[in-house]
């Protein structure tokens, strides 16, 4: 007798675990696939990259058992092009078959018995608020992309004087949440990208997981997923070194009619080092490429309200961008100090998250 599951579920299921599998490339041919494992009642699917596990059952209907090592990556392509109906396996020790209706799909399964076994977590549980899960997003942004120094790669979470503090810096910009202190957790750093899958099937709920310091470890578990990631190693930048202590000026513009001006000015700054120059005047923010002069390309932003001294000051727009894509406020607000001191910016009246961008030097600038 067969097992059988619905096509969907098995796609979705195998989609997020292919996304915690090693390169096709890897010496460890097991490790580009992941290893499933059919009992009664359920499939089980395994995967690891050896710093990350993914692991969830489905439930089947069947009396087959067996297990092996597949290339799921296939299969979810395969898997893709069927339309949504039930299917049917056979795992043998030679193939995974695929059946639906006349349409057979075989994969070739791979020895399990090297195949690494899940991680045993036993920590300290850690809960995230529904507030907080709601403004992991305004952090998460900021994590470096560069592999090579892996700590920028995630979001350290920390305890220090009463405070909680979630951060991520990828050098060129910081994004910092303050809350209270709900309970001591000393310090940890979280990879990135997997705090983006748990968010994306965790939506916006109170998150929940254990943190194990003494196996460098963090255990999540969304409905039947679980997600296991050891915790990136490394000092993580202090943050309070870079946050201005005061501002010179300070304004506060619409949000919307920002990102639209700043995507305007773009156009004409992308061959130019994606360098914008902003002048922050009482009568307005004038927003021109770099190098470009008087009466050449600018775009003019209404203030919504001014405080403290005119000044110039440059940055990356698509820093920029990628801030105001994130903060979803109606109003933003901006301050600076001078042309070669950090930006910050701020979401509507929200004092518990900043986000700080460097600037870069230009003459522009510096002549205000």
């Amino acid at each position: 007798m067969n097992t059988t599951i619905l096509s969907n579920e098995l796609h979705t299921a195998f989609s997020l675990a292919s996304h915690f599998t090693l390169s096709r490339t890897s010496t460890v041919p097991a490790l580009a696939g992941g290893h499933i494992k059919i009992t009664k009642g359920f499939l089980e699917v395994t995967t690891t990259n050896l710093n990350d596990f993914f692991f969830t059952k489905i439930p089947t209907k069947g009396t087959v058992e067996g297990e092996g090592v597949c290339d799921i990556r296939k299969v979810v392509e395969f898997l893709g092009f069927l339309k949504p109906t039930e299917i049917q396996l056979e795992l043998s020790g030679k193939a995974l078959t695929i059946i639906s209706e006349k349409t057979h799909g075989v994969f070739p399964i791979f020895q399990s018995s090297d195949f690494p076994k899940p991680p045993t977590v036993e920590g300290e549980g850690v809960s995230l608020t529904e507030a907080l899960v709601k403004k992991l997003p305004l952090v998460l942004f900021s994590a470096s992309k560069d592999t090579a120094r892996p700590v920028l790669t995630g979001i350290n979470l920390t305890d220090k004087n009463g405070k909680f503090y979630m951060s991520a810096t990828d050098g060129f910009r910081l994004s910092l949440i303050t809350d209270e202190i709900k309970k001591e957790m000393g310090t940890a750093t979280i990879s990135a990208p997997v705090l983006e899958e748990v968010l994306r099937l965790n939506g916006e709920k109170p998150l929940s997981f254990s943190l194990s310091q003494e196996e460098k470890m963090v255990k999540f578990v969304v409905g039947e997923v679980v997600i296991f990631t050891r915790l990136l190693e490394g000092e993580f930048p202090p943050f309070d070194r870079v946050i201005p202590q005061e501002y010179k000026t300070r304004v506060i513009v619409s949000r919307e009619e920002f990102l639209r001006n700043i995507k305007l000015v773009s156009v004409f700054s992308r061959d130019i080092s994606n360098t914008v120059v902003f002048e922050l005047k009482k009568e307005g923010m004038t927003i021109r490429p770099r190098g470009e002069e008087e009466g050449s390309s600018v775009v003019f932003q209404p203030l919504q309200k001014f405080e403290g001294e005119e000044g110039k000051i440059a940055f990356n727009y698509r820093f920029v961008l990628d801030f105001l894509n994130n903060a979803q406020s109606e109003f933003i607000a901006m301050e600076i100090t001078s042309p070669t001191a950090p930006g910050v910016f701020k979401v509507g009246g929200d004092e518990s998250f900043l986000h700080i961008i460097m600037p870069i030097r230009t003459d522009e600038a510096a002549n205000s």
